[in-house]
């Protein structure tokens, strides 16, 4: 009677240690689970952030380059205005220049013909 007694606590102990043992698997198991989907939710949060500041510096980028190609345009016209400019006073001066040698030509002539 006694060593049936005996066993029976015997198995039940091991039943319960048993039991214990699962809940402290399953408590560890749930655990690790909710690390993990933390880790995984964190990980896509620093993702979507560094794909928006991605967005945020590509913009940036871009405005960038606009206006560097605002600013080549602008020089550019600067240069042609400048270029303009200056073959205007070249055409000036060569015609002042013409106008020179006509009257001292018409002086000569007149020179000569008085």
């Amino acid at each position: 009677m006694m060593m049936m007694m005996m066993m029976t606590t015997m198995t039940t102990m091991m039943m319960m240690m048993m039991m214990m043992m699962m809940m402290m698997m399953m408590m560890m198991m749930m655990m690790m689970m909710m690390l993990m989907m933390m880790m995984m939710m964190m990980m896509m949060m620093m993702m979507m952030m560094m794909m928006m500041m991605m967005m945020v510096v590509v913009v940036v980028m871009m405005m960038m380059m606009m206006m560097m190609m605002m600013m080549m345009m602008m020089m550019m016209m600067m240069m042609m205005m400048m270029m303009m400019m200056m073959m205007m006073m070249m055409m000036m001066m060569m015609m002042m220049m013409m106008m020179m040698m006509m009257m001292m030509m018409m002086i000569k002539l007149e020179i000569i013909c008085l």
